[in-house]
């Protein structure tokens, strides 16, 4: 039985659908309010074992673990609610994976315990390395990610702590192992600007962009968040230095920006990895695009494909963020079973024949 607590919030339900579309019975929902979860979402999941859950009390997700294969927490909680659940997993030897990162630390552990198990961070970890899996060495990296969908007021803040992070960088990209002042150039993607009218490229470079780059060795990494939207633009011109002062007030007026920006708009989020390096001698170029659905939804099903993929597969016993880890295989080809996604794959070398285009 797979357990996820938060499991009837927008994201959660994404995930239970992805879990039921991969042919998972036997799922637990858990949360604090579950007797009001209305009578229609009851009976989409009529199979689903619906248990109260207080992430604050230990005792409670003893009860809520138990029985459990492995448990995704898709809350959006503080970080002595997650090490909670952390304690609890640890105690009764059961996998758990973390939508978010707060409180995240690398350490062992007793069992794999994996944060920031989404879309971003998480799928934004997995694409390259699924596409460098291919080269021998990797000279250049450029990662795109961007989105046409709601942003929550807690993606919001998680993006506004990232940038004031210690850890997280922006304005940088990566050089022969150093971080370098970013020099701006040209979205080499042109779906973005086939997708969007109006954005601008924001380069960033956090704890999973490092792990990555470490683990793969480029020359030459770029990692840039495309964010879209004229009056989005006009409040981030000014976010930092009024969320320092006001972050609640900072918060409402972006995510309100977001809105107006997107009214109208079909939702989409868009992966975009390209990556320069040698591949059985020969100098070679490849691209992957992922996009056809909502950030939510994908958030949803990466989460949904990552506990699925712990059951089956041996992991280290620690703390690890998802985008570092070596799962890459496994939970993309599972996201690729939804057909709704697009998974577009092209490859280029200095000999014509051996181009290559189309869909995985």
């Amino acid at each position: 039985m797979i357990g996820i607590i938060g499991g009837y919030g927008n994201i959660g339900l994404h995930a239970v659908r992805f879990l039921s579309k991969l042919g998972i019975t036997q799922i637990r929902i858990g949360g604090r309010n579950v007797d009001s979860i209305s009578n229609e979402i009851r009976s989409e999941f009529s199979n689903a074992e619906w248990i109260s859950v207080d992430v604050s009390n230990k005792d409670s997700i003893r009860n809520f673990f138990n029985g459990c294969s492995c448990v995704l927490d898709a809350t959006s909680t503080l970080d002595a609610n997650m090490k909670n659940m952390d304690d609890v997993a640890e105690d009764m030897g059961i996998p758990l994976a973390h939508l978010g990162i707060n409180g995240f630390s690398r350490s062992n552990s007793k069992v794999p315990i994996l944060y920031g198990s989404g879309s971003i961070p998480g799928l934004s970890g997995l694409i390259p390395q699924y596409l460098a899996s291919e080269f021998d060495s990797v000279s250049e990296l450029d990662f795109v990610y961007g989105t046409c969908s709601a942003i929550s007021k807690a993606a919001a803040r998680d993006y506004m702590n990232g940038i004031l992070s210690d850890t997280n960088h922006s304005m940088i990209y990566w050089k022969n192992g150093k971080l370098e002042p970013y020099i701006p150039s040209q979205c080499k993607f042109e779906i973005f600007r086939q997708k969007f009218s109006t954005f601008r490229l924001y380069p960033f470079f956090d704890d999973e962009s490092r792990a990555v780059a470490e683990k793969l060795k480029p020359e030459i990494g770029n990692w840039q968040m495309c964010i879209i939207g004229k009056r989005t633009l006009e409040e981030l011109d000014s976010a930092r230095e009024s969320y320092r002062k006001n972050p609640d007030k900072t918060i409402e007026r972006l995510c309100t920006a977001n809105k107006l920006d997107l009214f109208g708009v079909k939702e989409d989020a868009v992966f975009a990895c390209s990556i320069k390096g040698m591949q059985k001698g020969k100098e070679q170029e490849s691209q992957i695009i992922i996009s056809g659905i909502g950030a939510s939804r994908l958030t949803g099903e990466c989460a949904a494909a990552t506990v699925f993929t712990m059951q089956s597969v041996k992991m280290e016993n620690k703390k690890s963020l998802l985008g570092e880890t070596s799962l890459f295989k496994n939970v993309i080809d599972l996201i690729n079973k939804d057909s709704d996604i697009r998974i577009k794959k092209s490859s280029t070398s200095n000999d014509p024949v051996d181009e290559l285009e189309g869909e995985i």
